[in-house]
């Protein structure tokens, strides 16, 4: 009972289906990439964690969006996230949307939305703890700009997936009259049968009359 009740309510409300699974896929993607994140910040680079950064224009834009702080929490960064979004891109193309669109059109998509986000929710994230600073609000900066951000990101990062990266392969104008073909097949296939099992009694009722008139 509990499955059809689940069937139904996928059936009936998919897109919001997608939505649910979409968002808890990132939720798990989220903690395996902070796992990641501190494990390496705190162990593998924690010697370099605050060292300073190469001085040249690509890092001193990156500090100017807040992804700069030090070069181990600097490669921390890049590899938790690089694992969280290839795990969130698997998952996604393979149980949420089930795209079967080309995969390499799909990752290099994927890459140019995953740059743009990093870079907006960098900058948008810096500009409002900036904000919170300059209200006398620091603490609660800290704790709520990353969850907030990371809301904000969906307005783009869920429609962009769902309708552009993870898409479905259209069939070409033969394939859909091919298709259309086997249905009307198959159609005229089961109504022949079913006229077929509708005449067997009376084909043995007049069967049935034919020897009883012979007998008499």
């Amino acid at each position: 009972m509990a499955e059809q009740q689940k069937q139904k309510f996928t059936e009936k409300y998919a897109e919001l289906w997608k939505f649910i699974k979409f968002t808890l896929v990132g939720f798990s993607s989220t903690l395996v990439e902070l796992a990641v994140f501190y494990l390496l910040q705190y162990v593998v680079f924690k010697n370099i964690a605050h060292a300073p950064m190469p001085d040249n224009g690509f890092f001193n834009f990156l500090a100017s969006i807040g992804l700069a702080e030090g070069l181990g929490i600097f490669y921390s960064y890049v590899i938790s996230t690089t694992i969280g979004y290839i795990i969130a891109f698997i998952l996604n193309r393979k149980t949420t949307f089930k795209a079967d669109s080309n995969v390499v059109l799909s990752t290099i998509l994927y890459i140019i939305m995953v740059v743009f986000t990093i870079i907006a929710t960098a900058w948008i994230g810096t500009k409002f703890q900036n904000f919170m600073v300059a209200k006398g609000l620091k603490s609660l900066g800290d704790i709520i700009t990353k969850p907030l951000v990371a809301t904000l990101a969906t307005a783009w990062t869920y429609p962009l997936n769902r309708f552009v990266i993870h898409r479905h392969k259209k069939p070409v104008e033969g394939e859909e009259a091919e298709a259309a073909e086997a249905t009307e097949a198959t159609e005229v296939a089961e109504v022949a049968e079913a006229a077929t099992e509708a005449a067997e009694p009376a084909k043995a009722v007049e069967t049935a009359e034919a020897a009883d008139t012979t007998e008499k």
